[in-house]
């Protein structure tokens, strides 16, 4: 009789084999994953290293704001390629899927972390509505040469 192994046990090795990541690294790409495949995938196709990648960072924007960079950072997400990490980990232990074309390499210096997370808030009041709606937009960077 084959034992069946459930995803805490599987997390569990995961965790036991690599260190490098918070525990909330793994659940955030995990939530991002789901956050991309409702709001950017729009094919029954699983994402692209790309789309993950894009959905990470409008996913983390909505959820810490200004703040998303820092929180990243503490849980060990520092570059793209950190998350290429984490999901290639998640595969080994099968709590994600992939497709025979995906490689690790695709998650390699897409963006820059100190770009991408370069924001401002733009805070708004709704009178009808008596509330208050923040929004985070990219800063204007100045070209170093005109500086």
């Amino acid at each position: 009789m084959s034992e069946t192994i459930t995803a805490k046990q599987k997390f569990k090795e995961l965790r036991q084999k690599y260190k490098e990541y918070a525990d909330g690294a793994y659940y955030f790409t995990y939530e991002a994953l789901d956050y991309t495949s409702k709001n950017l995938v729009r094919r029954a196709e699983h994402a692209t290293a790309n789309e993950l990648l894009e959905g990470c960072r409008l996913y983390s924007i909505e959820q810490f704001g200004c703040l998303a960079k820092t929180i990243l950072n503490n849980m060990g997400i520092r570059k793209t390629e950190d998350i290429g990490d984490i999901v290639f980990h998640l595969i080994e232990f099968e709590l994600m899927g992939k497709q025979e074309k995906d490689k690790r390499e695709e998650f390699d210096s897409v963006y820059d972390f100190n770009v991408a997370f370069d924001l401002r808030p733009i805070i708004s009041y709704n009178s009808d509505r008596k509330e208050w709606k923040v929004q985070y937009v990219q800063k204007t960077r100045k070209n170093s040469i005109n500086n």
